[in-house]
């Protein structure tokens, strides 16, 4: 078990790790895989994701709205607008 977490360079999961068991000949159950990570004191490795909609309806500081959700024109080209919340930036300090 602890060979496909090091292989898995410790991203694998109980139920990866029961699976790749499983396909190499060695029959086991999740809960026990779960049960032996956690006397060893293994996990995987989590990225949390951002939640970009957690300043959904806010402007940020210094900022100003200025089509105040007016987006009808007479022309076209006359607003642009855009959103860039999905691009992850490294946080200085």
């Amino acid at each position: 078990m602890k060979q496909a977490y090091n292989d898995s360079k410790q991203r694998y999961g109980a139920l990866k790790i029961c699976c790749a068991l499983n396909a190499g000949g060695t029959s086991c159950s999740i809960k026990r895989v779960q049960r032996n990570m956690a006397e060893q004191g293994l996990r995987s490795v989590v990225v949390k994701k951002d939640n970009h909609h957690a300043s959904h309806g806010r402007v940020a500081d210094g900022k100003v709205n200025l089509l105040k959700r007016d987006f009808e024109t007479e022309t076209i080209h006359q607003k642009w607008c855009t959103d860039i919340t999905y691009l992850y930036v490294q946080k200085e300090g």
